[in-house]
């Protein structure tokens, strides 16, 4: 664990303290203690869970940290990062035949999740990172009903942007529109939160690449060719993603 000095250690212990959720080991992480203290770490801490994770998605996040642990970054890699339609692309340098490329993915992420292991990120400055989140995070706000609501998902993701910019100014920040899936009445929270990001990054030093447009069909939904179970994408669905973000990865050399 990585802090600043011995007074934000004690604030650090502090706060988690404070939501210890009835374990002798584990901390269930509430979102609004990812505080800047978490940041001072390059990797969460593997006693730390996030209360919007699912019990299999807890563990893998743990699995996952522990692997980036293992490959850390460099100044010079782009990093592509989110939950598993990021993590299931696989090797994605092999896709851009750059050997440059990581894949921070982890499966049932949500932008919570992501917030608090951008640490990672504001360590070691990478070039530039291509961030896809929001799935899991609108499904949470229909099914389990825990997070409020598409303007806190929308604002996480905002409140990440800009930490990137102050924290790593030279890391080139591309955000990637939440793709569609097969249900309307999901597909109706991922436009909310895509075009009030479109409508925030208009102009500004963050680049919002429109994905969804490409992948939707006539109705608004995943186009069946692209997926194998409405929601993921097939090997077809993958080498779409990466012809429309091509020009962006290859004008960063």
């Amino acid at each position: 664990m990585i802090l600043a000095n011995y007074g934000s250690a004690l604030c650090y212990l502090f706060t988690i303290c404070l939501i210890i959720a009835g374990c002798n080991h584990t901390r269930i992480l509430m979102p609004s203690a990812i505080s800047e203290a978490s940041f001072r770490e390059i990797y969460p801490s593997s006693e730390v869970e996030l209360e919007y994770h699912g019990e299999w998605t807890k563990q893998h996040y743990k699995e996952r940290v522990k692997n980036f642990k293992k490959t850390p970054l460099s100044e010079e890699n782009i990093v592509f990062i989110g939950d598993s339609i990021t993590e299931d692309g696989g090797d994605w340098g092999k896709r851009f035949n750059m050997k440059n490329i990581k894949n921070r993915g982890i499966r049932g992420d949500v932008s919570d999740g992501v917030l608090l292991r951008i640490g990672e990120i504001l360590y070691f400055k990478p070039k530039a990172i291509f961030l896809m989140i929001g799935f899991n995070d609108v499904n949470n706000i229909h099914y389990q009903k825990q997070i409020p609501s598409t303007e806190y998902v929308t604002n996480t993701i905002i409140d990440l942007t800009h930490k990137l910019g102050q924290g790593a100014p030279n890391t080139k920040v591309f955000v990637q529109s939440i793709l569609p899936c097969h249900r309307a009445y999901i597909n109706t929270m991922i436009n909310d939160i895509n075009t009030a990001l479109a409508l925030e990054f208009r102009e500004t030093a963050t680049v919002f690449i429109d994905l969804h447009s490409h992948f939707s069909d006539e109705h608004g939904k995943m186009i069946e060719n692209l997926t194998y179970d409405g929601v993921h994408l097939n090997e077809k669905g993958y080498q779409l993603w990466t012809k429309q973000v091509y020009p962006f990865v290859k004008g960063l050399n």
